[in-house]
């Protein structure tokens, strides 16, 4: 069992990396007034947190090759969360990020030996372009649009941080 903390700084650093300023993460004052009436930590630092616990268990001659998540509720800022090791074999890992004895994030990866060759384990081997995307403003959809929206954004590593 793990123990861990998201401070505030914690949530700036990963601001600065992931490009995502939200005021949900960032802004007490405004994040007190938005759905979940307080700073939240972000969702993929909290699986990020996850992936390397299971990967520093998972030793060497192993790689992630699928990963599912299922996020249940918001991790406030300095809030403890436990992270609970369900299962770790050869094939898979099972995680569980917990606050105050209730499920947070689930954590389920596969892995693959690192002597296989896929098209997985080509992509993981390397690493991603150091420019950062071209920022823009969010459009705004309506209900109907949301539903079925879909997009990608290319990714990137600011190599600094």
């Amino acid at each position: 069992m793990i123990e861990r903390r998201f401070s505030p700084g914690d949530q700036e650093a990963f601001a600065a990396l992931s490009g995502d300023r939200n005021p949900l993460h960032l802004d007490p004052v405004a994040a007190r007034r938005l759905i979940f009436g307080g700073q939240v930590t972000h969702g993929v630092h909290a699986l990020l947190f996850g992936l390397n616990e299971i990967a520093r268990e998972a030793g060497r001659g192993r790689r992630f090759c699928a990963a599912r998540v299922v996020f249940r509720k918001s991790i406030p800022v300095d809030a403890k969360v436990l992270l609970r090791i369900v299962r770790q074999s050869a094939d898979e890992a099972r995680v569980r990020i917990e606050l105050q004895g209730r499920t947070a994030a689930t954590i389920r990866v596969r892995f693959q030996s690192v002597g296989e060759v896929d098209d997985v384990g080509k992509a993981a081997g390397s690493a991603p372009p150091g420019d950062q995307p071209v920022r823009s403003t969010p459009r705004e959809l309506s209900a109907e649009e949301i539903e079925d929206a879909r997009g990608s954004v290319a990714l990137f590593l600011d190599r600094e941080l």
